[in-house]
């Protein structure tokens, strides 16, 4: 008996992964995004204003809203003052903060809520109790349970997250994988106003190791201005005749639709610089509806996915990949989507 109750305590112990504690300072703020700095196609080499295709998504006019857009979004601060924010790589744009933990760490993100209305932070990939969910919906909790669910102006929250073996990269995995934190007190709406962003969960040692490989990670989507809860502003704000919008026009709604790769249109995503011979992994999310089918080509090199060399991978709406390059063709390529609207 007793033989047994060790051999019990030893596999109990063997079984749990004990990581740290990882710390992250979020504010949700309102802030004005431009989807193409520079007034430019950078693909065709004209101005927006002369591109008749670009300038339906991005010319502001009597009843279009065009490039600028009031969003919320994730930003990083170095501690609970919420003063002196983490500066992010120009290339992750609308997103928010890279998140990072190893297998057996535990996230623990504090969130304070600068903005106008409710939002919360709700991840994928990682464990959590109901009141560390950050999602609304009928679950019949009360009390506590129901704190996470949304943060009200001025609030603040903190959530617990751990990073269990069975959520992490598998043995036949790359290092890390991606997946994503998003507010979700009305997803589509929260979302379509611009928060999300991206946790990175590595296996154990990864994030220790002394020499880091170069990472980008993309959003592919097409962001829906339609659903943003910010579009009557936008309206108000950026067309030069708001009084004379109808809001169920499919010309004015195909509009607002922003087919992006982390919010940039056009050419204008900037920084995916790397080196040859150098490894590189890419991440790549996708979020949104049934519009947002997206073949993410990369022009002059290959990557590996899944075993097989290729050029191309398929991506869907909340779904969440991650591929590695070894870069040996000098030049600056192309990185776009072929799904044919969104190629044009």
């Amino acid at each position: 008996m007793n033989l047994l109750g060790t051999c019990l305590l030893c596999l109990c112990c063997i079984g749990d992964v004990v990581g740290e504690d990882r710390i992250f300072y979020l504010g949700i703020r309102e802030k004005e995004w431009n989807y193409n700095p520079g007034g430019m196609n950078i693909i065709s080499g004209k101005p927006i204003d002369e591109d008749e295709q670009a300038k339906m998504y991005l010319q502001p006019g009597p009843n279009r809203i065009g490039n600028i857009n009031m969003k919320a979004i994730y930003v990083q601060y170095t501690d609970d003052t919420y003063t002196v924010e983490i500066k992010q790589p120009a290339w992750q744009g609308l997103m928010g903060p890279i998140m990072r933990a190893e297998v057996g760490d535990t996230y623990i993100v504090h969130v304070r809520n600068f903005a106008s209305r409710n939002y919360s932070c709700h991840p994928h990939g990682v464990d959590y109790n109901k009141k560390n969910e950050g999602a609304l919906y009928p679950d019949n909790t009360s009390g506590n349970d129901k704190e996470d669910d949304g943060i009200p102006p001025n609030g603040s929250y903190t959530y617990h997250w751990r990073v269990v073996p069975d959520q992490g990269p598998s043995a036949e995995d790359n290092d890390c994988v991606v997946r994503l934190y998003h507010s979700h007190v009305n997803a589509p709406k929260d979302i379509g106003s611009g928060l999300i962003g991206a946790l990175i969960i590595c296996k154990e040692g990864v994030l220790s190791k002394t020499t880091q490989k170069k990472e980008f990670v993309l959003l592919f989507s097409l962001i829906d201005e339609n659903l943003s809860w910010y579009l009557d502003h936008n309206i108000n704000t950026y067309c030069s005749d708001p009084g004379s919008v109808d809001k169920e026009d499919e010309d004015f709604m195909e509009s607002n639709k922003k087919p992006s790769i982390n919010g940039f249109m056009y050419g204008t995503l900037p920084g995916l610089c790397m080196c040859d011979n150098t490894e590189v992994t890419w991440y790549m999310v996708g979020i949104g509806n049934e519009e947002d089918i997206h073949t993410p080509h990369f022009h002059g090199n290959v990557v590996t996915y899944q075993y097989s060399r290729v050029d191309t991978v398929s991506l869907f709406s909340a779904s969440m990949i991650q591929v590695t390059m070894t870069p040996c063709n000098p030049g600056k390529w192309l990185l776009s989507c072929q799904v044919n609207d969104h190629y044009e």
